[in-house]
């Protein structure tokens, strides 16, 4: 009888205290960690409520993964949780995580991603064995120099701040367009000037097979231009990029109030069939 009452007793001060039932903590970490993607399982609340566990599940992520990843990540954990373990409704919690292999570029764009500032061209070098990055940073063409000179050095701190002092930054300021523009007209007067200029160019240019799609518009900053060309397919994105920048400074150069030039890189074979469709 004391026994029984004792067992009896235990039951229900687990239940009024919420206690799980053994090791079922342990098994939802075991389980939640065995998805791949997870970097470790930060910590598991188990509770009981009749015959169902709740389980809030905390699991470490890397912080360079996209939203969609992640929520990929967290509804691939309840989906093993359920398949392996129905007895348990999970809450399943994803928390950002900086993890080893993450590289220097990675972090400048993390760092910048969480202020809500754009980058790209993120390069990394070494100079007397430390570190020195340059990226160029986009901010609202509307700021002040002073305002977007602010928020480059609050980015630049918190990268020495992770990375370490010892760390160098060059950056260089984008305006961002923020402007949406509904008085643009076509160039028509000026696209036979515009077209003997971007032929020349191209012509000029070693890599450039053809050029064709020609537009140009007169908008309120100035002359818009915009073209694709066919370049060798087998061609280093690289070499073409930079055949593309110098198709547009010969362009600035040779045609007067232009403000905007946009060059659409196509391989030879993509455009050709493109062409004749």
């Amino acid at each position: 009888v004391m026994l029984a009452g004792w067992r009896l007793g235990t039951r229900t001060i687990d239940v009024l205290v919420d206690a799980a039932p053994q090791g079922i903590a342990e098994r939802v970490e075991d389980v939640a960690a065995s998805v791949p993607g997870i970097a470790r399982v930060e910590r598991v609340r188990a509770r009981p409520a009749g015959p169902v566990v709740f389980a809030e599940v905390v699991i470490k992520v890397g912080r360079t993964l996209h939203l969609e990843q992640v929520e990929a990540l967290r509804q691939a954990v309840i989906a093993r949780l359920g398949a392996e373990l129905p007895e348990v409704q999970p809450i399943v919690i994803a928390e950002p995580l900086a993890l080893d292999d993450e590289s220097i570029a990675e972090t400048v764009r993390v760092l910048a991603a969480a202020r809500g500032i754009s980058v790209h061209n993120v390069g990394v070098a070494a100079i007397g064995g430390c570190p020195h990055l340059s990226f160029d940073i986009e901010v609202d063409e509307s700021l002040t120099i002073v305002a977007a000179h602010a928020i480059t050095t609050e980015l630049e701190s918190a990268l020495a701040a992770e990375l370490g002092a010892e760390v160098t930054v060059d950056t260089h300021i984008d305006p961002r367009r923020a402007t949406t523009f509904s008085g643009a007209v076509p160039a028509g007067d000026r696209l036979a000037e515009i077209r003997d200029a971007v032929t020349r160019a191209a012509a000029e240019d070693g890599l450039v097979e053809s050029v064709h799609n020609l537009e140009a518009q007169e908008r309120e900053d100035g002359l818009y231009v915009s073209f694709h060309c066919l370049f060798p397919d087998l061609a280093p994105i690289g070499q073409v990029h930079q055949a593309t920048v110098r198709l547009e400074h010969r362009l600035r150069d040779s045609v007067h109030g232009v403000s905007r030039v946009v060059v659409h890189a196509e391989p030879a074979s993509d455009g050709i069939e493109a062409m004749r469709a």
